[in-house]
């Protein structure tokens, strides 16, 4: 990995599509602690595959230090509470892997916000972690192959609009025009721009 300008024009790509994905999922949990996860889960995707491309690992390798990533911080990120005790520690990581599977169905169950609710925060906190590693290890890429980075990072804001809230945000009026679901524009726009 060759650290060049447009090294660098990639990974604030992709760290423009992190910040606009935690942006676009806190209507969902509406807890500083998404912020920490969306933020903190991201830029350490992208850090694996910086070191991934640094040392030239294969795809394989690359996709389970991102796993061994995942399982190292996902009980102190996205589920705190867990830290009280090792048995609680346990039940933490027993949920932090199923979640991956299941945790879906539990944000489907359940109102938006959800705060920081048992594991509501795994399945976010999934999203980040493996979007970041994904786009960045694609976007790293030499060649047109780095484009496929762009819809990773679009597919990160999704997660929000997916599981957010069923309305839109409130219009607002700018120079007297009115302009619908303001957030959902601002991050679309935003996403699109980048």
């Amino acid at each position: 990995l060759r650290f060049s300008a447009l090294t660098f024009w990639a990974l604030g790509f992709v760290a423009v599509g992190i910040a606009l994905a935690t942006a676009a999922a806190w209507p969902v949990y509406e807890s500083p602690r998404a912020l920490v996860v969306g933020v903190a889960g991201g830029l350490l995707g992208m850090g694996v595959a910086v070191l991934a491309r640094m040392l030239r690992w294969g795809a394989l390798l690359a996709a389970l230090a991102a796993a061994a990533m995942y399982l190292i911080v996902a009980v102190p990120l996205a589920i705190p509470s867990a830290l009280s005790s090792v048995p609680a520690f346990l039940g933490g990581l027993r949920d932090a892997v199923f979640g991956v599977v299941l945790g879906w169905k539990q944000m489907l169950t359940l109102a938006p916000p959800l705060g920081e609710y048992q594991a509501v925060l795994i399945p976010f906190l999934v999203v980040m972690v493996f979007g970041g590693f994904v786009a960045t290890f694609l976007a790293l890429h030499p060649g047109r192959r780095a484009l496929a980075a762009v819809p990773v990072v679009a597919a990160m804001s999704v997660f929000g609009v997916a599981f957010g809230l069923s309305a839109t945000s409130s219009p607002v009026v700018v120079f007297g025009i009115e302009v619908p679901a303001p957030r959902e524009w601002l991050i679309g726009v935003g996403v699109f721009a980048a």
